[in-house]
């Protein structure tokens, strides 16, 4: 049935002997020889009336068709089964060729997924590697419609769940869909403030002493919290970036830290009205930087498991 679904190796090899601890010892045993043993033993057994059933394309196949293969095939069964044997061992080297190309490739943050698509394997391995990119079980029109971004120049597609991949220079990216967009939430002080499904924001009291390294991490005036929310960007926003008099539009400073325009719209960001005091993963506002004689508050945002 895969096969004639037009499956890639992985369907055409059917069930695995062992999928991790479930085990199938009798999967390559015929039926004929089960019964031929049970009866033998004279052990009693129960058949469930559908599978003689020829109502679905499953039986159709195995009541119908197959009898016609082994009448002009005999030995048409024990050749799908080598087929199905060589085709799981061909998936498994695949399967390696796609980690090994994958492992400096992939890059993930708060609020997206990319892969950097610059050069490209065999087409083989890019749809095996495509498959593991995808955070969900993909079928084949999701990973051909990822393929056709990896070779274009720009481009973007809806998928499965809401989700949305997007190329853009040498990266392919996997953001959430419009569905999926989080509300603005009150920032919690002290507490844990969650925005959607992008990330959370754990808020305590700390002293003034500014976090190096750390970019999911920062260390924020009170004073300057009060009415603040958790939010993604809006038309208009403002942020005065550290040590600047004045502040400037989000959107060029998201082009100053050179962030690719897929990410712009999904960054978590704590705001007072259209005042932007942490992008997070960017930078803070100069308007709420902490002071050492004043009361403070670490933010650390995380991605949600």
């Amino acid at each position: 049935m895969h096969m004639l679904r037009g499956a890639g190796t992985d369907g055409i090899s059917g069930m695995r002997e062992q999928s991790g601890t479930l085990i199938r010892p009798l999967l390559s045993v015929r039926k004929a020889e089960i019964l031929k043993y049970l009866d033998g033993r004279g052990q009693p057994y129960r058949t469930d009336r559908t599978n003689a059933e020829p109502t679905t394309p499953r039986n159709r196949l195995r009541l119908e068709i197959m009898p016609k293969f082994e009448e002009i095939y005999p030995n048409a069964v024990e050749a799908i089964a080598r087929y199905a044997a060589i085709s799981a061992d061909e998936g498994a080297l695949l399967d390696g060729l796609a980690n090994v190309w994958m492992s400096d490739k992939t890059d993930e943050s708060l609020y997206f997924r990319r892969l950097c698509v610059a050069e490209l394997p065999h087409p083989a391995l890019l749809r095996r590697a495509l498959r593991r990119f995808l955070p969900f079980e993909a079928g084949s029109e999701a990973v051909f419609a990822l393929e056709k971004l990896c070779n274009s120049a720009c481009g973007a597609a809806t998928l499965p769940g809401g989700w949305i991949a997007e190329r853009a220079g040498k990266h392919l990216y996997l953001l959430f869909g419009e569905q999926n967009r989080p509300e603005t939430v009150l920032l919690a002080i002290p507490g844990k403030s969650r925005l959607g499904s992008l990330c959370e924001v754990c808020a305590e009291f700390c002293d003034p002493v500014p976090v190096r390294g750390d970019p999911h991490c920062q260390v924020l005036s009170l004073g300057a919290l009060e009415g603040a929310v958790l939010r993604t960007r809006r038309n208009g926003d403002r942020i005065r970036p550290l040590g600047m008099d004045g502040s400037k539009l989000l959107s060029d400073y998201m082009i100053d830290r050179k962030l690719d325009r897929p990410l712009r719209d999904y960054v978590p960001l704590v705001a007072v009205g259209g005042n932007v005091l942490w992008a997070v993963g960017l930078g803070i506002s100069e308007d709420a930087k902490a002071v050492n004689d004043g009361k403070a508050v670490r933010l650390t945002a995380r991605a949600l498991s």
